[in-house]
């Protein structure tokens, strides 16, 4: 199942298969949550849907069933509320990382997605770093605009950052480790603006959004550039990404599209189809703005 966010209506399509069809209702928080309202990047957390929320300033758990909703707003944790976060990973041991985007952090939890729905945010102790970048500092910890975090399965986490530019990783919330992935100049001189990133395998998946390219980044930080950008049948605006068992899944924002690529025997790349913005019979709209995906088998 894809779970594609969609900012315009401020809701998650679940789609079955990557046709121009949906493959069920618009899923919405159960009443009385107030809904989402800027949902951006997405991801999976066994039965539910983790969810940056940047209109309410909050993460939202989403129950992938019910739709019943947990809000983590850390509005009654030392660490002071989050503003409008744009990005969410969850690691291995299923605790939560946040790219805190309007405070300029990235935020980690030490207790799990399922701890948190059953007794909400005091089930855990929370870790920030980051600060905000002074005129551009690019210094070790300055953020500026961190949209996209993914953890490895290493245990690392990594920050897109497109207000500086650049991707980089650290070992744990002490920002131990440290280490910025070295990406060659844009094309024509434009700079870069690594925006997604989402764990594969052993490596990560990052976007450059004013490229339009799509960057594998091994274990050891180096990068190796899988799609180019703005070619016939790719991409033009890549807002997110999400592995899946054969391949990989972008969101193009461009033609609110969202296109799969699956890796052949050796690695190479093929195309694999589109979901594309088209209406039902009815003439309603499928989805209209894309933010974020999600991917997810059967329900436990």
């Amino acid at each position: 199942m894809i779970h594609v966010v969609d900012q315009k209506v401020a809701g998650l399509w679940p789609v079955g298969r990557l046709k121009p069809e949906v493959g069920g209702p618009l899923l919405r928080p159960a009443a009385p949550d107030p809904g989402l309202r800027e949902p951006y990047g997405a991801c999976l957390a066994g039965r539910y849907l983790a969810v940056a929320d940047a209109g309410h300033d909050r993460v939202a758990l989403i129950h992938r069933r019910t739709g019943g909703t947990t809000s983590i707003t850390l509005s009654g944790t030392w660490l002071g509320p989050l503003k409008k976060p744009r990005g969410v990973a969850v690691t291995v041991a299923g605790t939560l990382v946040v790219a805190d985007t309007g405070n300029r952090r990235v935020i980690w939890s030490t207790a799990t997605v399922a701890e948190l729905v059953s007794a909400g945010e005091a089930a855990s102790t929370w870790a920030a770093f980051g600060t905000a970048s002074i005129n551009g500092s690019r210094g070790i910890g300055d953020f500026l605009a961190p949209t996209g975090v993914a953890t490895d399965a290493a245990g690392r986490t990594w920050v897109a950052d497109p207000g500086l530019g650049r991707l980089v990783v650290v070992d744990d919330p002490s920002g131990a480790g440290w280490a910025e992935v070295a990406l060659p100049p844009g094309p024509h001189g434009i700079p870069r603006q690594p925006h997604a990133v989402a764990r594969e395998g052993d490596h990560v998946l990052l976007t450059d959004l004013s490229a339009g390219e799509v960057w594998q980044i091994d274990a050891d930080l180096t990068a190796h550039l899988l799609l180019e950008g703005r070619v016939k049948g790719r991409l033009t605006a890549p807002v997110a990404i999400c592995a899946e068992a054969a391949g990989f899944l972008v969101a193009d924002a461009v033609g609110a599209r969202v296109v799969r690529w699956s890796r052949r025997r050796g690695g190479a790349l093929r195309y694999a189809g589109e979901l594309v913005a088209r209406g039902r019979p009815s003439g309603a709209p499928v989805f209209s703005r894309v933010t974020g995906l999600a991917v997810s088998g059967g329900l436990r």
